[in-house]
């Protein structure tokens, strides 16, 4: 961290290397469910850029880890696109809608449907919401760690936590009924 903070390329390359796989995947899994999967690679690239901008001013000593300083700065710019996305006529509402036939016998089949319906209940959760469950349930990140990132406390990480997971309950017990059909 030292080095890339030194200027020196190869260092900076080598953290690139080490984050770009959980960036990519927590940008993607934020902005994709509402249609701007292909974005998540300039958001990416943008990430980068701010941080090796601002690579200088983090505390390497400080409480924050790198991972989770760079991961705040994926957030928040894929957060900030969702909040430019809104008000253009592509939005959320305009998610595609799955035909109401009931789920295929083939598993294979099966299993799409099931996960397109756990991206649109993923999707239809509020942006910040999203944000914690992704970076809770699929990337591992503590509740501490999340605040950081969200700019909240542990406990209101949680609390977002909670109220995801209460709006998700609703989706999922329906998806559920159906694939029991």
């Amino acid at each position: 961290m030292r080095q890339a903070q030194g200027a020196d390329r190869a260092a900076y390359a080598e953290l690139v290397g080490r984050h770009q796989r959980i960036v990519f995947a927590i940008i993607s899994r934020i902005v994709r469910p509402v249609g701007l999967g292909g974005e998540v690679e300039d958001l990416a690239q943008e990430t980068f850029l701010r941080a090796h901008r601002a690579l200088d001013r983090f505390d390497v000593d400080g409480a924050a880890s790198f991972r989770t300083w760079l991961l705040k700065i994926a957030t928040n710019l894929a957060l900030d696109r969702l909040k430019r996305h809104r008000g253009q006529p592509d939005d959320r509402r305009s998610l595609r809608v799955v035909d109401s036939q009931p789920f295929a016998t083939d598993a294979s089949e099966r299993r799409r449907r099931l996960r397109d319906g756990i991206e649109r209940a993923v999707a239809a959760l509020a942006d910040e919401q999203r944000a914690v469950f992704v970076l809770r349930e699929i990337h591992g990140l503590s509740y501490a760690e999340i605040g950081e990132v969200l700019g909240l406390t542990a406990s209101g990480a949680r609390a977002r936590m909670f109220r995801a997971r209460e709006a998700l309950m609703p989706r999922l017990q329906s998806l559920r009924e159906e694939t029991n059909d």
